[in-house]
C-alpha cells in the first residue's frame, strides 16, 4: 500500500482499544445493523376457520416460530380456546393449526374419542407446516403437524411400533419437536414393548411408520465404551439432526447424523464434538454455552473448520449501553447469516444479532430492548424461541406496559448508499466586543461532486494579532489528484482583550472548520473468489494542536484547540456504522485529553509552539482496522466510506493577554483500502456533475472524464 502501518489493529484487539475510547469499530457500542420491526399479529386480530363457541379473535400469544414470512405460534382465543395458529403472509390470515377440541388424522392417528386439550413447548415450522406437542382428553401425548387445514399425527404415547427388530412403546414425548422439510425429530422416553430394554432417545419420522430410532441408550458414541444416558430436544443442521447428550461418564456432548427415514441408522455417524450445550444452529455451526452463574460464555463451533469463535462473553459490551456488559444470555436462534439471542444485564434486556464469520453482517447489533418505544407504546418484555430466525428476519413476541401483546418480525432496515461528493464548511466568531466589526460571525458551506474548499476570516480589527480564521476542504481524488479521498481542516483563534474573563461564548474568538469526503467503492477481482472478500482500512491523520498560555490563571477550557476525526462505512445490507472515531483536545494548562490521546499517546509528539509561551503537539496517527466488512462475491458489492475532519480553536476573553489557539490539520486525514483476498483491488466510483470546475480539475489531473462520461474509476489496493 506504500504507507507504514504504525498500529495494526486486529479484530480481537478492538475491544481493548474501544475501552480506551479510541475506535468504534467491529465491536462494543458500534451499532452495525439497524433493524426495522413490523407488527404482524396483534391481540384482537380475527382468526379464520373457527367454529361457534371457539371464539373469533386471537389473544395471549407466545413467541412464534418463523418459516420464511409465515409464523407458527401458541395462543388462545377470546373464548379461551388454546392451541397452535399459523399466520399466512400471502393472505394475511391467521388460521388454527391444532387447537383444543381437534382430532388428529393420518396413518398414526388413534381415532376414537380422543380430542386435543392442552399444548406446551415451542412449535417449529418448515415449508408451511407446523410441528408441536399436545395432550388429549385420554391422557395421551402427541407430536402433531398441521398446514393450517388438517391436523396430522406424527407420534403418540399410545403407539407401539417396530424399529430395528424391537417393538417399542413411547411413554413421554419432548415438548419441543423440530421439523425440517417434512421430517420431524423429537425426544422421547420409551421402552421395549415387553419391558426388556430402555429405548429412550431421539426419534425421527415423516408422519407415518416406520419411526426411526435416531439415537438411544444403546447407541455407541466416541470415545469408545460410552453411551448416552440423557437426551436434549433435537434441532436440525441442514439434513442432520442435532441434539445434546450426556454420556454414562458425564460428558456433555453434541451429536449429529443424517436421519434415514424407513431404514436403520449407522452408529458410527454420531460424532461427539464438544463438552458444552448446543442451542439450535446454522448450517454446520453450533452455539455452545459454557456460562456460569455470574459469567456468560457463548461460543460458536464450526464442525467443518473444527474451530471456535466467541459470540458473547462477560466482557462483551451491550450495543448502545454506554459501557455495560452482558451478565446473562438466554434463548438462541440462528441460520446461515447470524446468531440471534436474548440477553442483557440487570437494567437492560434485549434481543441482539451477531453475524456469522463469512457473512456480510459480522457485527453485534441491537434488535430491540425493553423500554423502547414501538408503535407509540413502551416495551415491557420480549420473548423469542429457538426457531425464530429465517434469513435476515427475526420473529418475536413483545409485551407492552399497557398489558397488550403483539408478534413482530424484525429485519435489517434498507439503507441507500449516499452519493459520492465533497463538503466543506467554515464558521468563525469574532467576539472581542471592544474592537468588534459590525458582523461578528461568518459561516459558509460548500458541496461539490469532486472537491470542496472554503475559508472564513474575521479580524484583525484594529489589532493585527486578533484573528478568527477557518479553512475546510474535502477532496474525493486526494488533494493532489492522486491516491484516495482526503479531508483537511484548519482553525485559528487569537485575540487581545482588555476585559475580565466571563466564559460567555459571545466574548470569545472562535473558529470551526470541517472537511468531508464521501466515496463509493467496488471490489475488482482478477479471478472469481469463492469466499467473501475482506476489506481492511488503513487510516492516516496528521496535524498540529497549539495553544498559548499567557500570564493569567485561566480555566482549562478558556483556551482550547481540538479535533474530531470520523470514518464511517455505509453498506445497504448493514446500514451506517463507525469504523474510527478519534478525538483530542489541548487545553489552557497544556494538557492533552480525548479518545485518541488516551488510547494512543504515542501518536502525539511535543514540538515548538508558534507562540512564545505556548505548548504544541504534532499528531501523526497511522493504524489499520482489518475486516471492516465482508463482501460476498456475486452479491451486493458497493459500499461507501465517509471521511470527516472537524477542527475547533477558541479563546475566551482573558483580559489583557495576547492568546491564541490553532488546530491545523491541513496536512491531511485520509485512508486507503486493501484486502487479504488474493487478486482483489478496489475501484472508486465517482459520478460528478459536469460543471466547469469539475471538467477543469479533470483536465489538469489527466483524469479520463468527458462531457458524455460521468464515471471515474480510481484503482488502489494489492493485486
Amino acid at each position: 500500500m506504500g504507507r507504514p502501518r504504525r498500529d495494526r489493529v486486529q479484530p480481537s484487539l478492538l475491544r481493548t482499544v474501544l475501552v480506551a475510547g479510541v475506535l468504534l469499530a467491529l465491536a462494543g457500542s458500534a451499532r452495525a445493523v439497524v433493524f426495522e420491526l413490523t407488527k404482524v399479529v396483534s391481540e384482537g386480530d380475527a382468526v379464520s376457520g373457527l367454529f361457534v363457541g371457539q371464539g373469533s379473535t386471537i389473544h395471549g400469544m407466545r413467541a412464534p416460530a418463523l418459516d420464511g414470512e409465515n409464523l407458527g405460534f401458541y395462543a388462545f382465543t377470546d373464548e379461551a380456546v388454546q392451541g397452535y395458529f399459523i399466520y399466512d403472509a400471502l393472505s394475511g390470515a391467521v388460521r388454527p393449526a391444532g387447537i383444543a377440541g381437534d382430532r388428529t388424522t393420518g396413518p398414526l392417528s388413534l381415532g376414537g374419542f380422543n380430542r386435543l386439550t392442552t399444548f406446551a413447548g415451542f412449535p417449529s415450522m418448515s415449508a408451511g407446516v407446523l410441528a408441536g406437542w399436545a395432550a388429549d382428553n385420554m391422557g395421551r401425548q402427541h407430536i402433531i403437524t398441521s398446514d393450517g387445514t388438517t391436523v396430522t399425527e406424527a407420534a403418540n404415547t399410545g403407539l407401539i411400533f417396530n424399529a430395528a427388530g424391537d417393538d417399542i412403546i413411547l411413554q413421554d414425548l419432548g415438548r419441543n419437536p423440530s421439523i425440517r422439510n417434512g421430517t420431524i425429530a423429537f425426544r422421547a422416553t420409551a421402552t421395549s414393548a415387553d419391558g426388556s430394554g430402555n429405548k429412550s432417545g431421539i426419534y425421527t419420522g415423516g408422519g407415518e411408520l416406520p419411526l426411526v430410532v435416531y439415537a438411544d441408550g444403546e447407541t455407541e458414541i466416541r470415545p469408545p465404551g460410552q453411551h448416552i444416558v440423557t437426551f436434549g430436544d433435537p434441532s436440525f443442521d441442514g439434513d442432520r439432526v442435532v441434539f445434546r447428550g450426556v454420556s454414562n461418564e458425564g460428558w456433555v456432548q453434541i451429536h449429529y447424523r443424517t436421519p434415514t427415514i424407513g431404514g436403520t441408522t449407522v452408529n458410527s455417524d454420531i460424532i461427539a464434538v464438544n463438552d458444552v450445550l448446543p442451542f439450535p444452529q446454522a448450517e454446520g455451526r453450533f452455539v455452545l454455552d459454557g456460562s456460569t452463574i455470574s459469567q456468560p460464555l457463548i461460543r460458536a463451533y464450526d464442525r467443518l473448520e473444527d474451530s471456535y469463535r466467541s459470540i458473547v462473553t462477560g466482557g462483551t459490551e451491550i450495543p448502545g449501553s454506554s459501557g455495560l456488559s452482558f451478565s446473562n444470555v438466554e434463548v438462541f436462534s440462528g441460520d446461515q447469516e447470524h446468531w440471534v439471542f436474548q440477553g442483557g444485564t440487570g437494567s437492560t434486556h434485549g434481543i441482539y444479532s451477531k453475524g456469522l464469520p463469512g457473512s456480510e453482517r459480522v457485527f453485534l447489533s441491537e434488535v430491540i430492548t425493553t423500554g423502547a418505544i414501538l408503535d407509540g407504546k413502551s416495551v415491557r418484555s420480549l420473548a423469542m424461541q429457538p426457531d425464530a430466525v429465517s434469513g435476515s428476519r427475526i420473529a418475536l413476541m413483545i409485551e407492552f406496559t399497557d398489558n397488550t401483546r403483539a408478534l413482530y418480525v424484525a429485519q435489517p432496515r434498507p439503507t441507500m448508499l449516499p452519493e459520492s461528493g465533497a463538503r466543506a464548511s467554515a464558521d468563525v466568531h469574532y467576539g472581542n466586543l471592544a474592537f468588534a466589526p459590525e458582523d461578528q460571525d461568518y459561516s459558509e458551506n460548500v458541496t461539490d461532486p469532486v472537491f470542496a474548499d472554503v475559508f472564513g476570516l474575521r479580524g484583525p480589527i484594529p489589532l493585527e494579532f486578533d484573528e478568527a480564521f477557518a479553512h475546510g476542504s474535502g477532496y474525493i481524488l486526494g488533494r493532489d489528484g492522486q491516491g484516495t479521498p482526503t479531508v483537511h481542516a484548519l482553525s485559528r483563534a487569537q485575540g487581545t482583550f482588555f476585559r475580565g474573563p466571563t466564559g460567555d461564548p459571545r466574548d470569545s474568538v472562535a473558529s470551526h472548520a470541517t472537511g468531508t469526503a464521501v466515496s463509493l467503492w467496488q471490489p475488482r477481482a482478477s479471478g472469481a473468489p469463492d469466499e467473501p472478500i475482506d476489506v481492511d482500512v488503513t487510516v492516516e491523520l496528521h496535524g498540529l494542536l497549539d495553544i498559548s498560555h499567557g500570564s493569567g490563571d485561566f480555566a482549562p477550557d478558556f483556551i482550547t484547540s481540538r479535533f474530531n476525526f470520523d470514518v464511517r462505512l455505509v453498506q445497504e445490507s448493514l446500514g451506517d456504522f463507525p469504523i474510527v472515531y478519534a478525538q483530542a483536545t489541548l487545553d489552557s494548562d497544556g494538557e492533552l485529553s480525548g479518545t485518541l490521546f488516551e488510547g494512543h499517546p504515542e501518536f502525539f509528539t511535543p514540538v515548538v509552539s508558534e507562540y512564545e509561551d505556548g505548548t504544541a503537539y504534532r499528531v501523526d496517527a497511522v493504524f489499520t482496522i482489518e475486516d471492516v466488512t465482508l463482501i460476498n462475491p456475486g452479491g451486493e458489492d458497493r459500499f461507501a466510506i465517509e471521511l470527516t475532519i472537524n477542527t475547533e480553536a477558541r479563546v475566551f476573553d482573558p483580559g489583557g493577554d495576547e492568546l491564541g489557539a490553532v488546530a491545523d490539520f491541513l496536512n491531511s486525514g485520509s485512508y486507503s483500502l486493501s484486502s487479504d483476498t488474493p487478486g482483489v483491488t478496489f475501484v472508486q466510483i465517482i459520478v460528478p456533475e459536469p460543471t466547469a470546475p469539475v471538467l477543469l480539475l479533470a483536465g489538469i489531473l489527466a483524469v479520463p472524464l468527458a462531457m458524455h462520461c460521468r464515471r471515474i474509476e480510481l484503482r488502489i489496493g494489492r493485486a
